[in-house]
């Protein structure tokens, strides 16, 4: 009689569906619609390559015209222009021993199916803020950051929310596009210091039944790899990304085996493996990189010399880094 396998329980599309749907309702970055979704994302990062060419349109160019009779006007055109995005293609397998599920009692494929949720979340978090680190490293870092930080803390140098207006402001007239569903990605430490000065505004969201903490409009999405500058003996700096609705690009790829189960009949465990391909890319900046593997790294997107600016316009990459120190240092 044969015994019943990890296959038999879980039917790998329904459930890379099921997946894909969760961790759209579960992630604050979708959820602020500071990630832009269109199934031409979809394609580019199930295409071939270890990266993907995205087109886009510049703005009009020229100046207006006097209307004359008798005389034409001058026709223009629009010109188009290419980003460049690396392709993310990770895997993962996750067991465990029949010993330890005898002995336990639990459902460890259950456990893993519903973890892998929440795992694909914060790996696409980890790499989106290593593709901040690499973009604001050199690309951006003369035109969309706020450094308010010092080696001797003080009140002035820690979140506020003049701070946040001051960082927004760093794209001019572009500043509004933030409000109206961006959202501000920060520390739990930052985000202790917008608690303790009373500045956080809980807004309620009806249909998943919680809170959603929001500071001048933006939603807060606290994340603990944000990244810190160790500065010794002196205060830390805490960084802080605020992004306008869609900002960033995402497109998840099919793959051939999205999810497969594993058994070792001889080592008497069994489990799952995950597989997924996908672009999580900054609007306006483009790969530069040469990936030294398959595709890029964790460390080679997070690497300053593999992206450059790709739009003409600063203030149409419409992302900005708020450098702080934290209230706990003053």
């Amino acid at each position: 009689m044969a015994d019943t396998r990890l296959v038999d329980l879980v039917i790998p599309e329904v459930f890379t569906a099921y997946m894909a749907e969760m961790s759209a309702e579960k992630s604050a970055f979708i959820q602020s619609n500071v990630i832009a979704r269109a199934p031409i994302y979809d394609q580019l990062a199930g295409g071939k390559g270890s990266q993907v060419e995205i087109p886009f349109f510049k703005p009009l160019a020229g100046a207006e015209e006097v209307i004359t009779e008798g005389t034409d006007l001058t026709v223009g055109n629009i010109t188009t222009g290419q980003q460049t995005a690396p392709k993310i293609y990770r895997g993962r397998a996750f067991g465990a021993s029949d010993i330890g599920v005898d002995f336990s009692g639990e459902d460890v494929l259950g456990a893993i199916s519903a973890a892998l949720v929440d795992y694909r979340n914060e790996r696409l978090q980890d790499q989106l803020i290593n593709t901040l680190d690499g973009a604001f490293a050199t690309a951006l870092a003369s035109t969309h950051v706020l450094d308010i930080s010092a080696t001797t803390a003080t009140a002035n140098t820690i979140i506020s929310s003049s701070a946040i207006i001051d960082a927004m402001t760093l794209l001019g007239d572009a500043a509004p596009s933030f409000t109206g569903g961006g959202a501000i990605m920060m520390h739990s430490q930052v985000y202790a210091d917008l608690v303790k000065a009373n500045l956080v505004v809980y807004l309620r969201d009806r249909e998943q039944d919680f809170d959603i903490p929001t500071v001048n409009g933006l939603r807060i999405i606290v994340d603990d790899d944000c990244p810190i500058d160790l500065d010794g003996a002196n205060d830390d700096k805490y960084t802080s990304y605020i992004f306008a609705p869609g900002a960033v690009i995402q497109g998840d790829g099919v793959v051939q085996f999205p999810l497969e189960d594993f058994r070792d009949e001889l080592g008497s465990s069994s489990g799952i493996i995950y597989r997924r391909q996908t672009i999580i890319h900054l609007n306006g900046v483009r790969w530069t990189g040469t990936p030294s593997g398959t595709t890029a790294t964790d460390a080679e997107l997070a690497t300053g010399g593999n992206w450059s600016k790709v739009y003409g316009d600063d203030r149409n990459i419409r992302v900005v880094k708020l450098v702080t120190n934290i209230g706990s240092q003053v």
